[in-house]
């Protein structure tokens, strides 16, 4: 099982266990597939490239007036290095594309974070399930 993959796992059982009333999924991106389910995933799905891994459909009021429909993790591997030393952005094609997408999201009041390993994770999930005002 591949890094990502292991810690899909542990964010869905960790939230499983701790928040049983939110109500979350995953993409399916990654997932091995059979010729025809891939054809017709492919088919139904929207073309954009770089949803996040984890939605997490919670409205959360985040303070000064700011609104958001939901939270949306994309999880990295413990040491995924996604920004360079002066804070922007590291040059990836496939990074860049999933920055995108949550620029994109958080037009339309989503929340969108990247999250490198289960840690991180964790706290963004509890900081924004738990207080009353965004605190990551």
């Amino acid at each position: 099982m591949k890094p990502e993959q292991r810690l899909q796992n542990a964010v869905c059982n960790y939230l499983k266990a701790q928040y049983p009333q939110v109500m979350f999924m995953i993409s399916p991106s990654g997932i091995k597939l059979t010729m025809g389910q891939a054809v017709n995933l492919k088919r139904n799905q929207n073309p954009s490239k770089g949803w996040p891994d984890l939605l997490i459909m919670q409205p959360k009021y985040m303070g000064s007036n700011i609104f958001r429909c939901g939270l949306f993790i994309e999880l990295k591997p413990e040491g995924t290095v996604l920004y360079k030393k002066d804070g922007t952005l590291r040059k990836n094609e496939h990074i860049e594309n999933q920055y995108n997408i949550h620029t994109k999201l958080l037009l339309r009041h989503y929340h969108p974070v990247f999250a490198v390993g289960f840690d991180e994770a964790k706290n963004i999930i509890d900081s924004y399930l738990n207080e009353k005002e965004w605190a990551y």
